[in-house]
C-alpha cells in the first residue's frame, strides 16, 4: 500500500518535473538564439539585427582576445563605445572575409539562468568553418551574459578569446 501512494505521488508530480526541465530547456534555447542570430547579423552585415541582440546600456562591455591583433586585447566599455567600435564591419562596401561565409558551431554549451530568471551566462566553443573546404578557420573560448528585457534575452558582455592557429612546420 505504502508503494502504491509513492508511485501515485510519483506520477503526479512527474508533470511538474517535466515542465520545469521543459522551461529551462526553453530558456537555454531562447538565448541560444540570441547568440546565434547576434553572430549571423555581425558576419552577414545586420546592423538593425545585430543591434537588438545587445543590452543598449553604458554598463555594456565587451573584453576579447585574437593573436591576429597588434594589441591582442580589446576592451568595450559602454553601448555608444562600442557602436563607435563595430560601425566599421556594417559598411557594406567593406571587403568580405573567410569570417564572413563562415559556418559558427558551438559546442561544450553551458547556460546558467537565475533564480529569478532575468538573467544568465552562458560559455562554449566555437568553431568557424569553411563551408567550401570545411577546413577550421578560428576557434574561440566564448562567454555571455544574458539578461532579460520586455521578454527578451539580451547581450550584457560579451567575451572571446580566438585559439592561437598553430603554425605548420616546414621542412
Amino acid at each position: 500500500m505504502k508503494s502504491a501512494k509513492t508511485l501515485l505521488y510519483l506520477a503526479l508530480l512527474c508533470p511538474l518535473f517535466s515542465f520545469a526541465q521543459s522551461s529551462m530547456g526553453t530558456e537555454e534555447q531562447a538565448i541560444l538564439a540570441v547568440i546565434t542570430e547576434q553572430t549571423r547579423a555581425y558576419f552577414e552585415r545586420d546592423f538593425e539585427a545585430w543591434e537588438n541582440t545587445h543590452v543598449q546600456q553604458a554598463y555594456y562591455r565587451e573584453f576579447k582576445y585574437w593573436e591576429g591583433w597588434s594589441d591582442k586585447v580589446h576592451t568595450t566599455i559602454g553601448w555608444a563605445k562600442n557602436l563607435d567600435i563595430n560601425k566599421a564591419q556594417f559598411d557594406p562596401k567593406k571587403p568580405k572575409s573567410k569570417w564572413d561565409s563562415a559556418k559558427y558551431v558551438r559546442s561544450d554549451v553551458n547556460i546558467r539562468v537565475s533564480g529569478s530568471g532575468d538573467m544568465a551566462w552562458a560559455t562554449f566553443t566555437q568553431r568557424a568553418i569553411d563551408p567550401k573546404t570545411q577546413e577550421v578557420v578560428g576557434e574561440s573560448y566564448e562567454t555571455r551574459v544574458m539578461e532579460k528585457h520586455d521578454g527578451q534575452w539580451k547581450i550584457a558582455y560579451l567575451g572571446y578569446h580566438y585559439v592561437p592557429k598553430e603554425e605548420e612546420e616546414t621542412n
